[in-house]
């Protein structure tokens, strides 16, 4: 399992949840929580930004890549990258430690 180094996400600092790692499949990735196991799996487009996130810690960095993987524009990149942010802090997986969005 698979366990990443902190993402500085979008427009403020976000991490990983404690416990947090992930497996990545073909097609997807699942999540898993230590002891409490499957949270989540991400099918594509999703499981893109969860490795995005997990391997370059800025928005500048993740939005170029992300609008070329989803052929997408840069503001819907944007868009969809942050709104990924926001269920992934709400659903506990990613925490927010700084900033605003």
């Amino acid at each position: 399992m698979r366990k990443g180094p902190r993402p500085k996400g979008t427009r403020g600092a976000v991490h990983f949840a404690p416990d947090i790692g992930w497996i990545v499949e073909e097609g997807s990735v699942r999540i898993f929580h230590a002891g409490k196991g499957e949270l989540l799996k991400l099918g594509y487009p999703e499981a893109a930004v969860w490795d995005l996130i997990s391997r370059y810690s800025r928005e500048e960095e993740i939005v170029p890549k992300l609008a070329a993987i989803g052929d997408l524009s840069a503001p819907a990149a944007r868009i969809f990258l942050r709104s990924c942010l926001r269920r992934w802090i709400q659903a506990g997986i990613l925490l927010k430690t700084g900033g605003h969005g």
